[in-house]
C-alpha cells in the first residue's frame, strides 16, 4: 500500500506506481492517491479526476476488453513506446469517435490495422499525407482529396476530389484509397502519390481478405516486404515511382500463383530476375523497369501464358531475348528497351499476333528485323532505333502493319530505299527514318499519309556529299554524319487507355 505519508506531501505533482489490475492480476500497489497506475505488463493509465470519472462501469471495461483483445492478437508492442502500434492501440480505445463494440473482435481488428496503417506511414502523425488526414478539432469527416493522374502528354499531376479522411467517424471502408466487399471487409487499398514514408507496413498481410495493394508514387524506403507474398488472396501488388526501395526481389513472390499484376518499377531494385517466374500462372502484367536489375531474361517468361502487359527497360539486362516470348499468345506490350540486350530479334515475336507495342531500341542487337515481324498486324508502335547492328532492308511486307502510328528505325544500319507499301499505312503518326543508310525518294505516298506530324530522314546536304534521301515532305532533314536534333523519346508515356485495361500498372 502507498503509504499516506507520500500520499501527503504538499507539493506532489507525479506518483506512479503498479496500481493498475489487469483481467488476470490484482493491482501490485494499492494506492489511493497515484497520479498514474501501471501494470507489470508496462500499460499505464492516468487516473482521472473524481469528477472525471466514467458514469458507467462499462467504459472502463470497454477499455480493458479491447485492451485484452489486441494484446492477444498483436502482442505486447501495442505497449511499447516509439512503435505505432502503440500508437494506434490508444486511438481505437481512447480517441476513435466510432467507438466500436468491443464484442465486435473482427471489426476491432480490422479498425485497428487501418489506424496502424496510417501512423506507421506518418511517423506517428507528425508527417501527414498530401491529402485527407485525420480531422482536426472542428473538421468533419470530408475532404478534398489530391487524385494523382496522367495528364495530356504524359506528366503526372493532382487534380482534385472528394472523400472522406482516415481515422475519422466514418466506417473505415469510406476512408480515401479503402475499399471494402459486401460484408465491410477490407479488400482493397489504393493510395497513390499521397506522400506516404517511411517502410512499407508488413501488417497489412494481416488484412484476410486483401486483395490489392496499390502504393504507387509515395516516399517508401527499405525493401520489398516478403509478408506481402504470402497473403492468400492478393492480385495486384503495385508499389513502382516510390524511387527508393532497394534490395532484390524476395524469391518468394515468384510462388505468389494468385498475383494478376506485379510491379515494382521505378526503384532501385537489384539483382537478378529469378528462373521461377515461370510459376506466376495467373500474371497478366509484369514490371521491373527503372531498376538495377542485371542478368538474363529467363526463358521461364515464356511459361506465362496469360502475360498482356510487360516492361522491363531502362535495367541492365544482358543476353537475348528468349525465343520463349513467342508463347505468349496474348501478349499486347513488350518493352525491353534501354538495356545491355545483345543478339537477333526473334522471328517467334511475329507469332504475337496482338501485340500492340513492341520497343527494342538502345540495345546491341544485331542482325534484320525478321520478316515474320510484320505478322504483328495489331502493331500500333514499332521501335528498333539506336541499334547500330540492325542491317538489311525494310521490307515491303511494311504495308500489313496497317494500324501502325510510331515507326522509329533512326541510328540503325538499315540500307535500300523507302518502300511504297510504307505510304499505305494511313495512320502514321511520326516515322523515324534519320541517320540510317537508306537512299533514294521518299515515296509521294508517304508524303501523302493525312496525319503524319513527324517525319525524319537522312535529306540534309553535307559540304562533302548529297543528301542519302531526297524529300519535300520531311518536317526535319538530317545525314548521316552529324544526325539532327530529335524530340524526347517517350518511352515512358502511359498506356493509352482506350487501347488496353490496365493503365493502372503505367498510370495512377
Amino acid at each position: 500500500t502507498m503509504p499516506t505519508e507520500v500520499c501527503s506531501i504538499p507539493d506532489l505533482e507525479v506518483l506512479n506506481a503498479d496500481c493498475n489490475p489487469t483481467l488476470e492480476v490484482t493491482p501490485e500497489v494499492l494506492c489511493d492517491c497515484c497520479t498514474t497506475c501501471c501494470d507489470a505488463t508496462g500499460l499505464c493509465v492516468p487516473v482521472e479526476e473524481p469528477s472525471a470519472a466514467p458514469t458507467s462501469a462499462n467504459m472502463s471495461s470497454r477499455d480493458e476488453l479491447i485492451t485484452a483483445q489486441l494484446l492477444a492478437t498483436f502482442g505486447e508492442r501495442i505497449f511499447q513506446s516509439g512503435l505505432p502500434y502503440k500508437k494506434a492501440a490508444q486511438w481505437i480505445i481512447s480517441e476513435d469517435p466510432r467507438q466500436i463494440n468491443p464484442e465486435e473482435e473482427s471489426a476491432i481488428n480490422q479498425r485497428f490495422l487501418v489506424a496502424l496503417f496510417y501512423f506507421d506511414t506518418t511517423n506517428d502523425g507528425e508527417t501527414p499525407w498530401l491529402s485527407c488526414n485525420p480531422p482536426l478539432e472542428e473538421e468533419g469527416s470530408n475532404c478534398n482529396s489530391q487524385v494523382l493522374v496522367r495528364q495530356p502528354g504524359g506528366s503526372l499531376g493532382y487534380i482534385v476530389g472528394s472523400d472522406i479522411r482516415w481515422l475519422s467517424e466514418e466506417h473505415e471502408c469510406n476512408f480515401l484509397g479503402v475499399t471494402c466487399n459486401a460484408f465491410d471487409e477490407v479488400t482493397e487499398i489504393a493510395l497513390i502519390g499521397q506522400e506516404l514514408q517511411g517502410t512499407i507496413p508488413t501488417e497489412m498481410a494481416a488484412f484476410p481478405f486483401l486483395e490489392v495493394m496499390t502504393l504507387h508514387y509515395n516516399k517508401f524506403t527499405g525493401t520489398l516486404p516478403t509478408e506481402y507474398a504470402a497473403i492468400p488472396l492478393l492480385r495486384y501488388l503495385e508499389v513502382h515511382g516510390n524511387s527508393f526501395l532497394t534490395g532484390s526481389i524476395p524469391d518468394v513472390y515468384w510462388g505468389a500463383s494468385n498475383l494478376e499484376v506485379f510491379n515494382v518499377g521505378d526503384n532501385a531494385f537489384s539483382g537478378t530476375l529469378s528462373t521461377q517466374l515461370g510459376q506466376l500462372s495467373q500474371l497478366l502484367g509484369f514490371f521491373t523497369f527503372d531498376n538495377l536489375l542485371e542478368g538474363t531474361i529467363p526463358s521461364e517468361m515464356g511459361q506465362l501464358s496469360k502475360l498482356r502487359f510487360t516492361r522491363h527497360h531502362h535495367n541492365n539486362f544482358s543476353g537475348s531475348i528468349p525465343t520463349e516470348v513467342g508463347n505468349l499468345g496474348d501478349m499486347r506490350e513488350l518493352w525491353v528497351h534501354r538495356n545491355k540486350l545483345t543478339g537477333s530479334i526473334p522471328s517467334e515475336i511475329g507469332q504475337l499476333t496482338v501485340l500492340e507495342d513492341l520497343r527494342l531500341h538502345e540495345n546491341a542487337m544485331t542482325g534484320n528485323i525478321p520478316e515474320e515481324l510484320y505478322n504483328c498486324e495489331a502493331l500500333y508502335r514499332l521501335s528498333c532505333s539506336d541499334m547500330p547492328g540492325i542491317v538489311g532492308t525494310i521490307s515491303p511486307s511494311i504495308g500489313n502493319l496497317r494500324l501502325l502510328e510510331h515507326l522509329r528505325l533512326s541510328n540503325t544500319s538499315i540500307t535500300g530505299t523507302i518502300p511504297t507499301e510504307l505510304g499505305s499505312l494511313p495512320g502514321l503518326i511520326e516515322v523515324w527514318l534519320d541517320q540510317v543508310r537508306l537512299s533514294g525518294t521518299m515515296p509521294t505516298e508517304v508524303c501523302s499519309i493525312p496525319d503524319l506530324e513527324v517525319l525524319n530522314a537522312d535529306c540534309n546536304p553535307t559540304l562533302a556529299a548529297p543528301p542519302e534521301v531526297m524529300c519535300n515532305c520531311c518536317t526535319a532533314c538530317c545525314d548521316a554524319t552529324d544526325g539532327c536534333d530529335l524530340p524526347e523519346d517517350p518511352s515512358a508515356a502511359p498506356m493509352d487507355a482506350t487501347r488496353t485495361t490496365m493503365i493502372s500498372t503505367a498510370a495512377p
